[in-house]
């Protein structure tokens, strides 16, 4: 019974690692696309935000913020795949990306739960969804990794 245990035990936890592994995998690839998609057609990403057609219409500004948060991201997502088997530097690039995704988060309720103008700008409900959610799935695929790489006391 004890062997059968310990054997059981072994398995769950490289199933644990696997998945682990593959949240990250899901995690980094996911921002470093949505990142190149911010950089290369920050029109196409506002659409898809909710954001109306503010890069379509030219504004400078927009498209400058959007391919911001493109070049971000791109560099979250590319240092959680390169330190992948570096647990203490891919932890280093998780908690940057959990602190960032948790301003974003707060940022973002800060302008929905403000003055109405933000609101009509956001176009309403497909904003939040976009935007709100975004950011949640990313704190939470980020804690998710982060429960799985060894701290540096534990290695």
């Amino acid at each position: 019974k004890g062997f059968s245990q310990q054997r059981q035990t072994k398995q769950q936890q490289e199933t644990n690692i696997m998945a682990v592994a593959a949240t990250n995998s899901m995690l980094g690839w996911t921002r470093a696309i949505v990142g190149v998609l911010a950089i290369v057609t920050p029109g196409f990403f506002c659409r898809v935000c909710g954001l109306g057609d503010v890069c379509q219409r030219g504004d400078q500004r927009a498209i400058m913020l959007c391919r911001l948060f493109g070049s971000r991201d791109v560099v979250l997502g590319g240092a959680v795949l390169y330190y992948a088997t570096e647990p203490i530097l891919l932890r280093l690039a998780l908690h940057m990306g959990l602190v960032l995704d948790t301003i974003d988060f707060f940022s973002f309720l800060v302008g929905w739960l403000g003055p109405q103008q933000p609101r009509q700008a956001m176009r309403g409900c497909r904003a939040v969804i976009m935007l709100g959610v975004a950011a949640l799935s990313f704190i939470l695929m980020e804690l998710i990794v982060l429960s799985g790489v060894p701290s540096p006391s534990s290695s």
